[in-house]
């Protein structure tokens, strides 16, 4: 079953801007407040936009992205 809540063009444009921003960042990662500044995204858009990202790595067997919302 999809985890992400939309499944538009929009929602995947946020996915990949925030994969984009996640793959520079790496290994350490970005606290979720750095995510949205980074990729200029409102809260809900990078919400959203993570959904359908775990979606797409599920899809196409990448590495597991891992996120926790108690520790941003």
């Amino acid at each position: 079953m999809a985890r992400s809540r939309r499944k538009g063009n929009a929602a995947e444009d946020h996915a990949g801007c925030i994969h984009r921003i996640l793959m520079e960042a790496r290994p350490a990662g970005l606290l979720f407040p750095q995510l949205v500044v980074a990729c200029e995204l409102t809260r809900h858009q990078a919400r959203d936009g993570l959904a359908m990202l775990r979606d797409i790595i599920a899809d196409n067997s990448w590495p597991t992205l891992v996120y926790s919302r108690l520790d941003g």
